[in-house]
């Protein structure tokens, strides 16, 4: 790649930081003709595309790449943006598309669209798979100023400081939610040795001080509430130790904690007051992972954390079936649920029983969570899953350790 293109390329929704006077201009007549954009900057309709992980791919050869990787990344927008939108270049590490006639579900899907397209053909150059990652964002427009808005370092200071104010808010939600609470630990049964010695940790639901959101958009109430459960784990873990308690721990932690750059970076910091037991006792349950999660991700990101636990158990669909192309990653184990399903069904059956035949392996173990009751537990072992957790084996504890029999 030659060090050319993108600087001199030229498209009338491309907005051009260095030229202020057009930049203005352009930026105020936007905001006026999409009254979406003028009633908030624009109700979800900012999307950011991050490029951290590309750079950083690219190492020492990323001055000489930089322009045509831009070029490439700027070509896929054109391609998927309407007459209405606008975009720029922030910084070499994101752009900013901003999406004047689209709903805030349109604009996330055309925005996962160019991801995926740029990821495919930053690919086919030899990079890692899945490196653009996709960020929605409100932010409200000041009325009274407009102008406050027509530079671009207001707009990306404007569209970071909203992320911030996002994600503190839901960060304290959780926190607050979490001052009194107390962890759990479910049982997990060795369906064949029909034992307990795994413990699963997890928040007691009746020890919150109030409903802590399953998912946020931002994904941190997810990093908050693992921020939560690695810290009171480490106490427990220690205890366990102290007292020659010789069961494992399975510590949940999702997916886009452990994949955001600024929440693994906090988490990594808590994961260093785990104690030495954790590197021998403790595996990870990593959540809300993609099905078609590249192998080299994945290998990415659980090199992060590797350091401090035994290994990692991958979460997925009951459709997965690439667990012979994520070996050689640490994984030990795939897990599914039962999702929103209460009721044993026919298709949950299938499901099932599908899982752990195209997952097991001489290496692999499967493992079903969250098993609501007797009857989906029950139809968890009877399609042979090698471990099974959930109030339809056993309630959560108070404390964990203890290995016992089950029948």
């Amino acid at each position: 790649m030659a060090d050319s293109g993108f600087l001199d390329s030229f498209d009338r929704r491309k907005l051009n930081p260095k030229d202020t006077a057009d930049f203005k201009s352009r930026m105020i007549d936007f905001l006026r003709q999409n009254r979406l954009a003028a009633d908030a900057l624009l109700a979800g309709n900012v999307e950011m595309l991050g490029m951290e992980a590309v750079k950083k791919e690219f190492g020492e050869r990323w001055p000489k790449v930089r322009a045509r990787v831009l070029l490439l990344a700027e070509n896929v927008i054109k391609k998927t943006i309407t007459s209405n939108d606008i975009y720029l270049l922030a910084n070499d590490e994101q752009f900013i598309v901003m999406f004047g006639s689209s709903t805030r579900e349109q604009a996330t899907m055309k925005a996962k669209k160019i991801a995926k397209d740029i990821n495919e053909r930053l690919h086919g150059v030899g990079t890692a798979a899945d490196l653009i990652t996709v960020k929605s964002m409100v932010v409200e427009v000041p009325r009274a100023n407009t102008e406050a808005l027509t530079k671009p370092e207001a707009i990306v200071e404007t569209v970071e400081e909203a992320r911030d104010a996002e994600e503190a808010e839901e960060k304290a939600t959780v926190d607050d939610a979490t001052k009194e609470a107390k962890l759990a630990f479910w049982p997990i049964a060795n369906v064949r040795k029909k034992l307990v010695s795994m413990y699963l940790a997890e928040i007691d639901q009746e020890t919150v001080r109030a409903d802590i959101p399953e998912e946020s958009d931002t994904g941190a109430v997810e990093w908050a509430t693992d921020l939560y459960v690695v810290g009171e784990a480490a106490a427990a873990v220690k205890a366990a130790a102290d007292m020659k308690l010789r069961a494992f721990l399975l510590l949940p932690v999702h997916f886009t904690t452990l994949e955001t750059k600024r929440f693994r970076e906090t988490y990594l910091e808590a994961c260093k007051d785990m104690p030495e037991e954790s590197e021998r006792r403790v595996f990870m349950l990593v959540r809300g992972m993609p099905d078609d999660v590249p192998q080299s991700k994945v290998h990415q990101t659980f090199s992060y954390i590797a350091p401090f636990f035994a290994g990692f158990i991958g979460q997925f669909s009951h459709e997965f079936d690439r667990r012979q192309r994520l070996e050689g990653v640490n994984m030990i184990g795939v897990a599914t649920d039962p999702g929103d399903t209460k009721e044993m069904t026919g298709a949950l059956h299938e499901g099932m029983t599908s899982f752990v035949g195209r997952n097991s392996g001489k290496r692999t173990r499967t493992f079903f969570s969250g098993a609501p009751n007797h009857a989906i537990a029950t139809g968890a072992r009877k399609a042979k899953f090698d471990y099974v957790q959930g109030s339809g084996v056993a309630p959560g504890l108070k404390v964990f350790g203890k290995v016992f029999s089950v029948g």
